[in-house]
């Protein structure tokens, strides 16, 4: 053996051991840093389109949707149709309002005031695990964050629903209440919450009831565990009011200042829920009913241009005689506008469609929201956050729920194969790093985690040794 041969040899050799001991190196310095520091700027294109210029979109003599396709099967009835565009719709000529708790702004002559803040957690029996609420008594604080007693409640809040507060086994749910002296004057059309320091939006969706002797009851998942600085942006419309009407027949068509709406679909019975998917360009809307033969009830389906959410519109069923018939059921989801009716079809005349035109937008910022577990009130590391109970039913929960928690982006292009039986889990006092352990039991092969502080992410990898010495092979192939 030639003495360059034996020499080379002897490098590949140490190169290898050196590479493997960098592998060691860098697995064991990984676990080091799983840190996500709750201070840094997020980059969160929907923050930014949230404060950016309103990009104004007005839908005019738009094309009628074609292509709607309606199934019955049993009592169930099915909307399919083409998805039209998803333009959103942005406020329209609106102004910002700041408003600083225990503080009052007067919009259109009408005091608004930040009058509660309301919070619910806590551990779900398992026999309610199935449920996708659990209803609990919330805990609440007075604008000037002093908690109200349990005795004192009763009296701030008469009703024992309004009290209770949903949670869904994730993340907090809080509770935001706007005085009633708006009640009738304006309609709530959004709520954002957002990390004041890292200028992440923290929720998913909201819920609004309205309580005469309460006011806006406004709630929403705050997807964070800890306690920091946060800015609550709730969007408002207010009026003078106008009224537009709407024959309810297939393919009527209603034009208002911000759009169009179009009737896609009559269904008659006594409506249950609906729901809706999409895929394929299509969406498909399902309408559950009691009876499709039932004389009293019906199903109104509307397709919105721009997208439903946020429309400062409120619709109503008017009968023969200019009243108002009661509706059931309703919401939206996209481009669509689900509307139960809750009396006979055949005395329904018209839907009248209520505009209000003036939009506000209320900032209030917050040094935290009160009632987060003591342990997160100085967290310096969101792998650290005490979490006093999480349920996670699926693989794509429990990574959502990591994604959150962290305010990380999660960068993985590999196959989960989840043991049988590994969901629903449910956790108890835990940490995110404990969570994430049990995240990569989802995958059959082992994988090593990196976090790149520069963009954000949680980056899953193969192991160090293997991919060094995948490349190691293709390089010896290659000589």
């Amino acid at each position: 053996m030639s003495r360059l041969r034996i020499i080379f040899r002897s490098v590949v050799i140490l190169g290898i051991l050196a590479l493997i001991g960098l592998g060691v190196w860098k697995a064991w310095q990984g676990k080091l840093v799983l840190r996500s520091d709750p201070a840094t700027l997020r980059d969160d294109k929907a923050y930014k389109k949230l404060v950016g210029p309103p990009q104004r979109f007005v839908a005019t003599n738009l094309p009628p949707i074609s292509g709607i396709i309606l199934t019955t099967n049993g009592s169930q009835i099915q909307v399919t149709y083409p998805v039209p565009p998803e333009q959103e719709p942005s406020l329209f000529n609106y102004t910002v309002e700041r408003l600083s708790p225990g503080q009052t702004v007067t919009i259109q002559g009408k005091r608004v005031s930040l009058k509660y803040l309301g919070i619910s957690y806590g551990i779900i029996p398992t026999n309610l695990w199935n449920q996708y609420n659990f209803r609990k008594t919330g805990h609440y604080y007075h604008s000037d964050f002093t908690e109200i007693p349990r005795a004192d409640l009763q009296l701030a809040i008469p009703s024992q629903w309004n009290r209770e507060i949903d949670f869904r086994g994730r993340f907090p749910q809080v509770r935001f209440v706007l005085g009633p002296e708006i009640i009738g004057s304006a309609k709530f059309l959004d709520i954002k919450i957002v990390d004041a320091r890292t200028k992440k939006i923290l929720t998913r969706g909201y819920g609004i009831t309205v309580s005469p002797d309460v006011g806006f009851n406004i709630d929403a998942e705050m997807l964070m565990w800890h306690s920091a600085p946060i800015e609550v942006i709730i969007d408002l419309a207010f009026g003078p009011v106008e009224t537009f009407q709407l024959k309810p027949v297939v393919g009527a068509r209603l034009t208002h200042p911000q759009g169009e709406v179009e009737v896609l679909a009559v269904a008659l019975g006594d409506s249950l829920s609906w729901s809706m998917n999409n895929g394929n360009g299509t969406n498909m809307i399902s309408l559950n009913f009691n009876s499709t033969n039932a004389t009293n009830g019906a199903m109104v389906v509307l397709s919105s241009r721009p997208q439903a959410s946020s429309l400062p519109i409120d619709f109503a069923f008017i009968d023969q005689h200019g009243k108002v018939m009661p509706s059931n059921i309703s919401g939206s989801s996209g481009n669509a506008i689900m509307m139960g009716l809750g009396g006979s079809f055949s005395d329904l005349d018209f839907i009248k469609a209520t505009y209000y035109p003036k939009s506000v937008r209320l900032i209030c910022s917050l040094p935290s929201m009160p009632g987060l577990p003591a342990a997160n009130k100085d967290v310096s590391n969101l792998f650290d956050v005490q979490i006093p109970f999480v349920l996670l039913k699926t693989d794509y929960e429990m990574e959502q729920f990591l994604r959150d928690v962290l305010q990380l982006e999660i960068v993985q292009n590999h196959i989960r194969t989840v043991p049988p039986g590994f969901f629903p889990r449910s956790y108890e006092h835990v940490t995110p790093r404990i969570i994430l352990n049990d995240y990569l039991k989802c995958y059959a092969e082992p994988y090593s985690v990196r976090i790149n502080p520069k963009k954000q992410t949680l980056e899953l990898q193969s192991s160090f040794v293997k991919r060094t010495w995948e490349r190691f092979q293709k390089w010896i192939k290659g000589l």
